[in-house]
């Protein structure tokens, strides 16, 4: 199993869990894990998964996507709400953002 499998698996698991037993109810925020699979098979398996376990969490749940896999996604016109971003919102962080660094000394 692919490393991108895996931490897949680890991350939904761990949600699962939190959302499941915690007391408190948190968002949960997840990067694309899928970069540079060309294999559309896996893909569709990777994202069916992702729908079924991760994006099923009651409560708020965030991932980004790139529009090419949307279509992997179950296809419920109203179990998502998406925001198209025209640009990366961090790609200028050092200088938008540099001052937030310094205060919570984080990098």
């Amino acid at each position: 199993m692919d490393s991108n499998k895996k931490l897949l698996a680890l991350y939904t698991l761990y949600s699962n869990l939190i959302s499941e037993f915690s007391k408190v109810k948190i968002p949960f925020a997840m990067d694309s894990f899928i970069k540079n699979e060309s294999s559309s098979e896996l893909r569709e398996k990777m994202f069916s998964f992702l729908s079924k376990y991760y994006l099923s969490i009651e409560g708020q749940s965030f991932f980004s996507i790139i529009k090419e896999n949307v279509k992997y996604l179950e296809q419920d016109e109203n179990k998502y709400h998406f925001v198209d971003l025209k640009k990366p919102i961090l790609k200028d962080i050092d200088e938008t953002n540099g001052h937030l660094i310094k205060a919570f000394d984080i990098l």
